[in-house]
């Protein structure tokens, strides 16, 4: 009896496995043909098992990704529109972003059936429109209200000169709208009504178009080489709503290195007074005359930001500066436009003989030419200045800043001369007599207030049998070759 029901058990599991086998080996019906049903979306996903060991999860997420894919084609034409209109994005890209989003809005979905054979492996999953309209709407009310909250922070920030964090609040606002960019959303502001998007994006280009950078040095001096001791130094600064500029502190400054071989860039953060510095480096060429492009730095600034808010951010007019290296392969060279170029430098001139102050004009012009020639912008005297008042500052270069009429000079040099002219017979001059300065010499730099350089000697000239003009004069190219010289010792060359 035991016997005839072990035989009989038997036969009945073979018939049932059978059964199974027949069945795996049809091809279910949505497969070869995708199923349209009106009240659902539908996913199918496949993966080869010879791919990856975990060819389930990958069939699983192919068949959410197709989930996304049916959401993305049931969007409104219109809404894709907005977004490209506003983005300017193709529409293939703008699907394309919606379907990652739909992916992150999928929930509650189905697995409808599976099925494998030897070398691959189907799900198939479906999702309630109704429902996945319910969680999109509930995801909208949630994004609007936190957009709105955001905003109405931005523009309290904005109010009280906070930029950064008004910058920052209007890009979080926008990040919460970034899935319903063409939708119609709209926000009450100061008893009107106004789509939120804009107003939001509106915002933002008013506090980037306010904002200026820009520097106190805009042409470098690099010595071909050699690393770059001098910073690029911009300032960022903003004015709004007829408030004076105020500097803009914590704000990521981008430096960019275009002529470096890997377009380098290095980021900066402005300090209290809205100052961001950086170093140059070396620079090894003149080619294509190198230049430092400065912007905000945008990916600090707003990180993580998708494919269609980063090509709106990309439509706004961002602030930039340029700053334009000067290579120079003469040490001596550098060294002066380091400490000239681009300030506003004044020269007083002028000598004394036997209690009669004379102006130097010699002198003058050897000076300005030469700081012209490295790019130093020549402030003139005010002719108020007298020779005796420029004879009398040589010995108090501290009175240099109370006097009025040089506060654009950021730079005095003050070059004097007092002595006494000596007089020789001589038969041979047909002048009748020689002529040689002996006397005391004054050369002084005097840089925003502080004497940076001084240097006093007692010498004497030639005998000139031109006169006393033709003495002071080349007593100037004397003069001016020691300061030279002196200067250039003093900032450490020699």
């Amino acid at each position: 009896m035991i016997k005839a029901l072990q035989i009989l058990f038997l036969s009945q599991w073979v018939c049932l496995f059978g059964v199974v086998i027949c069945n795996a080996g049809v091809t279910p019906k949505w497969i070869n043909q995708r199923p349209r049903l009106p009240d659902d979306y539908v996913g199918i996903g496949m993966a080869e098992k010879s791919d990856a060991d975990d060819y389930k999860q990958r069939a699983k997420s192919n068949a959410l990704l197709d989930l996304a894919h049916e959401i993305s084609v049931a969007v409104s034409g219109t809404f894709v529109e907005n977004i490209v209109e506003k983005t300017g994005l193709s529409e293939k890209m703008v699907r394309s972003e919606i379907r990652l989003s739909s992916k992150a809005l999928i929930h509650d979905h189905e697995l409808v059936d599976q099925w494998e054979d030897d070398d691959s492996y189907w799900v198939y999953y479906r999702l309630s429109k109704k429902r996945y309209r319910k969680r999109l709407n509930r995801s909208r009310a949630t994004a609007s209200k936190l957009a709105a909250d955001m905003f109405r922070r931005a523009m309290a920030a904005g109010r009280d000169q906070k930029i950064v964090s008004a910058l920052r609040f209007n890009y979080q606002a926008l990040q919460q709208l970034s899935d319903f960019l063409g939708e119609s959303i709209e926000i009450e502001i100061n008893g009107r009504t106004e789509p939120l998007g804009n107003a939001i994006y509106a915002h933002l280009q008013g506090l980037m178009t306010a904002i200026r950078l820009s520097s106190a040095q805009p042409a470098l001096p690099v010595f071909l080489g050699k690393a770059t001791p001098a910073n690029l130094s911009v300032s960022a600064t903003i004015s709004t709503d007829g408030h004076e500029s105020i500097a803009v502190a914590k704000l990521p400054i981008k430096f960019s290195f275009p002529w470096r071989l890997k377009n380098t860039t290095a980021t900066r953060y402005t300090d209290q007074y809205g100052r961001a510095h950086c170093q140059v480096g070396s620079v090894k060429t003149v080619d294509n005359k190198p230049i430092v492009t400065v912007s905000i730095d945008t990916k600090t600034l707003f990180p993580k930001a998708d494919l269609v808010l980063e090509a709106l951010l990309k439509r706004l007019s961002w602030p930039q500066t340029i700053i334009r290296l000067t290579a120079i392969s003469d040490p001596k060279e550098y060294l002066w436009r380091k400490k000239f170029q681009g300030h506003n430098v004044a020269v007083l001139s002028a000598y004394q003989v036997d209690e009669r102050s004379e102006p130097w004009p010699k002198l003058y012009n050897e000076m300005t030419q030469h700081l012209k020639s490295v790019g130093a912008n020549i402030i003139v005297p005010p002719s108020a200045l007298s020779v005796e008042k420029i004879i009398a500052l040589s010995g108090q270069p501290e009175k240099i800043s109370k006097i009025e009429a040089l506060e654009e000079a950021e730079i005095v040099i003050i070059v004097t001369a007092q002595g006494k002219l000596n007089q020789r017979k001589n038969p041979q001059n047909p002048f009748g007599e020689d002529v040689q300065f002996a006397g005391e010499f004054y050369n002084i730099v005097q840089r925003e207030g502080t004497v940076t350089f001084a240097d006093r000697y007692r010498a004497m000239s030639g005998y000139n049998p031109m006169g006393e003009k033709m003495c002071m004069e080349v007593t100037a190219l004397n003069v001016f070759k020691r300061l030279k010289a002196r200067y250039l010792e003093q900032l450490g060359w020699n």
